[in-house]
């Protein structure tokens, strides 16, 4: 799964921070998908929302190492 980033690629251009955009892809993967758990990786400006995940969504969330 592979989500865009707010503000960027088919998403809306309404610009997040990185706790914001961690805390909407945890809904997205948590409420709407389903999901238990999840690994979030990213380079760019997704590592820093993949960092953001655990502090944000915890502990629906591991950042990949």
């Amino acid at each position: 799964m592979i989500p865009s980033i707010p503000g960027f690629g088919f998403s809306s251009h309404d610009a997040e921070t990185d706790d914001g955009s961690a805390k909407l892809f945890a809904t997205l993967m948590t409420d709407v998908l389903g999901y238990k758990t999840y690994f979030a990786a990213g380079g760019d400006l997704g590592q820093g929302i993949a960092k953001s995940s655990p502090t944000c969504t915890p502990p629906t969330s591991k950042p990949s190492t």
